[in-house]
């Protein structure tokens, strides 16, 4: 017997059309639904969706192709097959008929043979496919009762289950949580009828779904998976850290469900993360300390090329008339000398061997001073806020290099925010690193009080992978001509050198701070004491000069014998061991270079004084790991001086230490 069940909605906007359709299919038994109207046509099927839609192409308004996407769109007519009824003939009219979803498509004129038989087709695929999904439906009720009959079954492993430390849980096909214990439960922080029920993947961060998704995939085709590492988000929000293995539950040959044991590994993250920060800074450390090695070689180099170049310079400047052209030319030689000087310490700094001065000193005023100089050469929309504790203490540094930081730290908050303006923050205090402290600062620094200097500003922050190399030399985000790349890198260095830390926190769009670790010293700040010019001090003793550069020992030679001096020179430290071994109290001083062939300056002194404990002496070098000035002082050495070395200062060492000697001939 034929089925002619089922209900047609036809829409048409021409009459005859509408009717010609309508009676065609209610003499067959079907129950017609006409209507001109696309619009009312939407309404109805959506109130009461039928077994089938019959839709005209062109019509005014919505078309039928508008109308077909509109009933796909919504779930109540998506499944309900869709037949064009069109006098279009061409291909792509058809083919954008299928793409909206239309399952038929039945040319003008119609025949009626044609249109009976394409309905009846049509509307016995829809009744084969309500079965099948009435068959799915009482399939999936089988295995959730199947899924009940397993947790029923498993009531006597409850005990283990919950009494658990790591967190398990039970994922059906579905991808739904049908069981936790309670670890899991406390962990993320839900009620056991939250926590039923609820999709897996709403507690995985959302950074991590995609890959755990995939991962349950592998579960649900029969893989286990294990050490799979994710992160979980608790009801409160915070972030855990999980390592979960996960096997599949296999019955009757295929997965029933997914089961997994989940450990939480937040702190083992953390103190990962941490080990990680620590070997990042001992490999900065390192590199620095390479770094440094290079630099102490160019910058004895580079001194010694110096020298002779400022010596002469001022020599042939003491012939000329002050303020003449040629004076302000050979003038213009020594500044440009001394900027080369004053590179080789800023090398020297990136590297902390530089020889400062250092004396007990309140930072806090040169901090208001470099603050005052700032405000004046950086624009009006940077506001500088201030939190400068006048009691702040005392640390023991060079006050020129404690400028220097301030200045760095504070330029390059300004460039980060010249563009758009912000707020330059600068604070200062004391702090307390107690042994059981912060982790990270507590294992950088040994336990004490510490001088903190904060420099924070609101610019557009930075990225980790320029944070990694925010302190390395010649490194910088700048563009040409604004920036050399040494300022963080020689803050750095002079903060370590004074057994102090240097940390930076940023992220793009959140700005940066910068906080600078200094030794807190127990002791009143030196009070400053003003020079006044006077004459360079002269004298006739005899002295001895000794070094292996001969443009050196020439230079050396003019300055002192223009002072009155009478000069002995000498190139090689075997030769002027020997002169001094047979005439060792001939002379009234020693001026030797410290790095020489065959015999250093601090071997040949250590032999003289061996003969002369008395002797004077002066220790001179370009640059050397193996003596600074106070070593060289408790090596018995009465005078250290750094090249380049300018006529004024040869001049008053040379004076001090003979006058300092008393025993001296």
């Amino acid at each position: 017997m034929v089925d002619n069940s089922g209900e047609i909605m036809v829409v048409d906007d021409t009459l005859e059309n509408l009717r010609l359709l309508t009676d065609m299919l209610s003499s067959e038994g079907y129950k017609v639904r006409p209507t001109q109207e696309p619009g009312l046509a939407l309404d109805s099927a959506l109130a009461a969706p039928p077994d089938l839609f019959l839709l005209d192409v062109k019509m005014p308004g919505i078309d039928g192709y508008e109308l077909c996407r509109r009933l796909k769109q919504d779930k109540r007519t998506a499944e309900v097959p869709v037949i064009f009824v069109s006098a279009l003939q061409e291909l792509h009219d058809r083919v954008r008929g299928f793409e909206v979803g239309g399952v038929d498509f039945i040319s003008k004129p119609i025949q009626r043979e044609e249109v009976l038989a394409r309905v009846k087709n049509h509307l016995q695929l829809r009744r084969m496919q309500k079965n099948l999904e009435e068959i799915v439906a009482e399939r999936t009720v089988e295995l959730q009762n199947a899924y009940e009959t397993v947790r029923k079954n498993e009531v006597r492993y409850r005990s283990l289950f919950n009494d658990a430390l790591d967190m398990v849980h039970i994922v059906g096909l579905d991808g739904k949580i049908i069981d936790a214990n309670l670890a899991e439960l406390q962990t993320l922080g839900y009620s056991e009828e939250e926590y039923i029920g609820m999709p897996l993947l709403d507690i995985v961060h959302p950074d991590e779904r995609e890959k755990t998704a995939a991962v349950l995939r592998r579960v649900f085709s029969g893989e286990t998976v294990r050490n799979y590492e994710t992160v979980f988000v608790a009801q409160a929000g915070e972030l855990i850290n999980v390592e979960l293995n996960a096997f599949p539950q296999i019955e009757g040959g295929r997965v029933i469900f997914e089961r997994a044991i989940i450990r939480n590994i937040t702190e083992r993250k953390k103190e990962e993360k941490e080990k990680k920060k620590l070997e990042h800074q001992l490999f900065q450390t390192q590199r620095l300390e390479a770094i440094g090695t290079l630099a102490g070689g160019i910058a004895h180099d580079f001194n010694n090329i110096l020298s002779p170049i400022l010596g002469y310079a001022e020599l042939v400047q003491q012939k000329l008339s002050i303020g003449s052209e040629l004076w302000r030319e050979q003038q213009a030689i020594i500044d440009a000398g001394n900027r080369a000087k004053e590179l080789v310490q800023q090398i020297l700094s990136i590297s902390r061997q530089g020889e400062h001065e250092r004396r007990p000193l309140q930072i806090h005023l040169i901090v208001k001073e470099a603050l005052k100089l700032l405000r004046a050469s950086i624009p009006t929309t940077i506001e500088i806020r201030q939190d400068i504790q006048a009691t702040s203490g005392v640390v023991h540094a060079d006050p020129t290099k404690i400028h220097q930081i301030i200045m760095n730290l504070c330029t390059n908050a300004y460039h980060a925010m010249q563009e758009t303006g912000g707020i330059l923050g600068v604070s200062l205090r004391v702090i307390n690193v107690e042994k059981n402290g912060e982790f990270f600062l507590a294992m950088l620094l040994p336990p004490g009080r510490y001088l903190r200097l904060e420099v924070s500003d609101t610019g557009y922050g930075m990225e980790k992978k320029i944070l990694d190399r925010i302190f390395d030399p010649y490194f910088t985000t700048k563009g040409q001509g604004q920036g050399t790349g040494l300022g963080l890198a020689i803050a750095q260095g002079i903060v370590l050198g004074y057994g102090g830390h240097i940390s930076v926190y940023s992220s793009p769009g959140a700005g940066s701070v910068f906080h600078v670790y200094l030794p807190y010293v127990e002791s009143s700040p030196a009070e400053s004491c003003s020079t006044k010019q006077e004459p360079l001090p002269v004298g006739n003793e005899k002295i001895l000069l000794l070094d292996d550069e001969e443009v050196i020992v020439a230079m050396g030679q003019k300055i002192l014998e223009d002072l009155g001096y009478r000069v002995t020179t000498l190139t090689s430290s075997k030769d002027a061991w020997q002169l001094l071994r047979d005439q060792p109290d001939f002379f009234d001083l020693i001026i030797t270079d410290m790095t020489m062939p065959d015999m250093t300056g601090l071997d040949l002194a250590d032999k003289y004084l061996a003969l002369r404990p008395n002797a004077s002496i002066i220790l001179c070098t370009g640059f050397s790991k193996l003596v600074n000035g106070d070593q060289a002082k408790a090596s018995g050495m009465r005078g250290f001086l750094m090249k380049p070395i300018s006529r004024k200062e040869l001049a008053k060492t040379v004076r001090r230490v003979l006058d300092d000697n008393p025993q001296r001939r």
